[in-house]
């Protein structure tokens, strides 16, 4: 899962309209919530296999941080 195809998952849940970049704020910026964790972390585990709790995943507050998280599991 590449940093163009999270940045894309993270677009769809969020329904977000503008480009999204590294820098912004997953609960701010993004107005993440805990139903749009449990989302994601089911996206990621159909993606890479890897079984993600949404509450590990709402510790994380950058995009980039959600980015840097999911390629390290790929190593």
């Amino acid at each position: 899962m590449g940093k163009n195809e999270i940045l894309r998952v993270l677009e769809e849940i969020a329904e977000f309209e503008e480009e999204i970049v590294l820098e912004m704020d997953l609960k701010n910026d993004l107005e993440f919530d805990s139903l749009m964790y449990i989302d994601l972390a089911v996206k990621i585990k159909k993606i890479t296999g890897r079984e993600i709790s949404a509450f590990e995943l709402s510790n994380f507050n950058k995009v980039g941080d959600i980015v840097e998280f999911v390629g390290s599991l790929q190593k």
